[in-house]
């Protein structure tokens, strides 16, 4: 049987083990300081994947209202806000959300048992859900009055978001058991284990499964990786804009995009094609036509293994792409839509999430991928029509309401 080409031939992870980390550098306290240089031959190593999401007008506007969160998280995961089902951990009303950091974990490899501390700081962004509990890292400040309507965080004018772990990473081949009850992982929680990184335990206060199965709190928490994720406003380096039945790309920013690929997958495309796929230099620009004809849908490719292979030339191995992608499958491949995926450049990603693991690893590999969905003109004409019509109440529970939303409102002619 031939493999679905829209999963690119992405396995699940086969069993659960360990996982972890990120290197570079670090906030404290408002000042740039570098992590403790690695002790030679210590063998630890730390990879990072994660997905930096934005919804991009035809014009190139980043919308906001991206705080809705794709896919539920289990309820063990920790919070800021407290556990706000639906919107990110947060638990209070937010404005001008434009990025959604998704996903990003951190697996440990490492020969020995050892503690690790892992900071890691969101410029522009609040690192709102993480698992397992933190020892630190920003606090929302309480309201002034209790008793009043809570004002917005409004991420337009500034954030900085931050996030301190401490945990062991297990010796390679610990029995240590995964202690999340498996009946309140969601679907995507265990796609992102992969065998071969070390099991990770956290601080008491988790939720755990015990000997008979059931589900307590309280205890240490054993995992395969670190996990967090949060919500910002951001100017990103890959712009899009949609006109006259083509896709303009333009790397905006200093450093080389090294792998990007344009995928739309609609009624008439129920598996999917790939318009273009390659690099962007910096500066660069790339005018992609979208294809309608029978003919160029015909000659049009079907994802293949391109994605995952430009995430193993970035540092993953082909375990942790595959697991990316699994975890990934059903927002990146199998909903309608016009979007960009794109390698984030290093430099990007250690200005925007600037990381510090003590002990400072030998090797550290932080793959992000940015995913731009792309609203066209026809597309924004339908909306239009339907926000006119019915209020756009047939989109009320899209993932991206908010933002449908806020391109109607921006699109709408003046009140005369």
């Amino acid at each position: 049987m031939n493999p679905d080409p829209i999963l690119l031939a992405v396995r699940r992870p086969a069993a659960c083990r360990r996982l972890y980390v990120l290197v570079g550098l670090v906030l404290f306290g408002g000042r740039w300081i570098s992590p403790a240089p690695a002790a030679e031959g210590s063998g630890l190593t730390v990879h990072e994947w994660g997905t930096f999401t934005a919804v991009s007008g035809s014009d190139g506007v980043l919308l906001p209202g991206l705080e809705v969160e794709e896919a539920p998280l289990p309820n063990f995961v920790q919070a800021i806000d407290g556990f706000a089902p639906l919107t990110k951990g947060f638990d209070r009303p937010v404005r001008n959300v434009t990025v959604k950091m998704e996903t990003p974990v951190l697996y440990f490899y490492s020969p020995v048992a050892r503690p690790v501390r892992v900071e890691v700081a969101f410029n522009g962004g609040c690192i709102s859900q993480w698992y397992p509990e933190r020892a630190g890292g920003e606090i929302l400040p309480p309201p002034a009055d209790p008793a009043a309507s809570t004002p917005p965080v409004d991420f337009a004018v500034g954030h900085q978001g931050r996030l301190v772990w401490q945990v062991e990473v297990l010796a390679p081949g610990a029995s240590d058991p995964i202690t999340a009850p498996a009946s309140w992982e969601t679907p995507q929680w265990p796609r992102a284990r992969v065998p071969g990184a070390n099991r990770v335990r956290g601080p008491k206060g988790g939720s755990a499964v015990t000997a008979s199965g059931a589900a307590t709190a309280g205890g240490p928490v054993v995992e395969g990786f670190l996990f967090y994720r949060g919500i910002g406003n951001l100017p990103l380096p890959l712009v899009t804009k949609a006109a006259g039945g083509g896709l303009g790309l333009d790397n905006t920013g200093a450093q080389p995009i090294p792998f990007a690929l344009v995928y739309e997958k609609r009624a008439d495309l129920p598996q999917g094609v790939v318009w273009w796929s390659g690099a962007l230099g910096a500066g660069a620009h790339v005018t992609v036509p979208l294809l309608r004809n029978s003919a160029d849908l015909a000659a049009a490719p079907v994802l293949t293994g391109a994605l995952p292979r430009a995430l193993e030339r970035a540092g993953l191995t082909p375990e942790e792409a595959q697991a990316m992608l699994a975890t990934w499958r059903e927002s990146y491949f199998e909903r309608d839509g016009l979007r960009v995926f794109w390698l984030v450049p290093r430099a990007f990603t250690d200005r925007v999430l600037p990381l510090a693991i003590t002990p400072a690893p030998d090797r550290l590999e932080r793959v992000l991928v940015g995913r731009t969905e792309v609203l066209t003109p026809d597309v924004e004409r339908q909306l239009a029509g339907e926000f006119a019509a019915e209020g756009g109440k047939s989109r009320v529970n899209d993932r991206f309401f908010r933002a449908y939303q806020a391109r109607v409102a921006a699109l709408a002619p003046p009140a005369p």
